[in-house]
């Protein structure tokens, strides 16, 4: 939590300025933004990829690898970031609403 906290602050932009260039400005923090939002989209394609097997927990088996179990995994993995996301920031731009609604309601 406290990682994925730091990496919400992420959202708020540093400026670097250069002595030898003084017109060159570096601002940092969409980046890291950015990875943030696609780390669902690379959950499902890293479990979609897979071979199915079972994976067994105590009493409780559960197949992964295929699409189905991708959707699940996209479907948790958004939930996951997003809900952390707000919880760090209190709040989450338009797009990331729409992309949740989009998962949960898809």
């Amino acid at each position: 939590m406290i990682l994925l906290h730091q990496l919400a602050k992420a959202d708020t932009f540093l400026q670097i300025y250069y002595d030898d260039h003084p017109g060159l400005v570096f601002e940092t923090g969409s980046d890291m933004k950015q990875f943030i939002d696609y780390i669902p989209l690379l959950i499902f394609f890293t479990v979609w990829a897979m071979d199915e097997r079972s994976v067994t927990i105590g009493d409780f088996e559960h197949s992964v690898g295929g699409i189905f179990s991708a959707a699940e995994f996209l479907l948790a993995g958004s939930i996951l970031v997003y809900g952390c996301l707000f919880a760090a920031q209190r709040r989450l731009d338009k797009f990331q609403w729409i992309t949740v609604a989009a998962v949960v309601l898809f």
